[in-house]
């Protein structure tokens, strides 16, 4: 669902290899009843997008909502994709028993994340795993790595691991 919301404020950070958050404020006008503020303030479901001239700015998971009696506004706090890699696992949700799943892929370190990321937003259909993002296929060095459902290792600690060897 995309839609336009005239905002007060935008600010965001951008990192390298490292989460970015970014804050909004909206007035509440009458514009959108309670249900449709209520949906598009959804924490880690809602998805807002900053966007320019030059294009998209910033993308942000909604992780706060700020809301004093009386104000005419809302503020969000926003996290983008990197806030989303600790809450997500690195194994296939498709195993029906993750202590027994395991994977061996000979890939440059930049396709283990790409598999990782991959495995983490598919899953079952309900909830909705699925992340915005498009990941191509990457070359370089390969090196073997395994991995183990036993670990229950998230997204992050796979990118946190891979960026300690050099990604």
């Amino acid at each position: 669902v995309i839609d336009r919301v005239k905002v007060s404020s935008f600010s965001w950070e951008r990192l390298l290899s490292a989460g970015g958050n970014g804050r909004v404020v909206f007035p509440i006008d009458g514009t959108y009843s309670k249900s449709q503020l209520r949906t598009l303030t959804q924490h880690w479901s809602t998805i807002w997008v900053l966007e320019s001239d030059r294009g998209v700015e910033y993308m942000g998971y909604v992780t706060e909502r700020g809301y004093k009696r009386g104000s005419h506004s809302i503020e969000l706090t926003l996290a983008d994709l990197w806030g989303l890699l600790p809450r997500r696992g690195a194994w296939d949700h498709s195993a029906p028993h993750v202590e027994q799943w395991s994977t061996t892929a000979t890939v440059s370190l930049a396709q283990h994340a790409a598999n990782a990321l991959n495995r983490g937003r598919t899953g079952p259909a309900l909830p909705d795993m699925s992340v915005p993002v498009t990941i191509p296929t990457f070359t370089g060095a390969t090196v073997k790595r395994t991995f183990y459902g036993y670990h229950v290792q998230t997204i992050d600690d796979v990118f946190q691991d891979l960026m300690a060897e050099g990604l």
